[in-house]
């Protein structure tokens, strides 16, 4: 999946929830206001990334929760 898909599913699986995200466009530095993209499929929830734990796509730097979840994305 792409990182560009992964936002499109993550926007649409969190319509309508008590946590919002609001995503940013690529390259716009932190993406995803620091949830971490892996975790909301792993545990069907947002978690907030770390910020020692991160991975740069395209311009936009993504926090993981753990380094499993980082290396996942990678």
């Amino acid at each position: 999946m792409t990182v560009a898909a992964l936002e499109v599913e993550l926007q649409r699986k969190l319509r309508g929830q008590v946590h919002e995200l609001r995503l940013q466009a690529r390259g716009q530095g932190l993406a995803l206001q620091g949830y971490d993209p892996v975790a909301y499929f792993a545990e069907h929830q947002p978690v907030g990334g770390k910020p020692d734990l991160t991975a740069s796509h395209e311009g936009a730097i993504y926090r993981f929760a753990s380094v499993a979840n980082r290396d996942a994305f990678l």
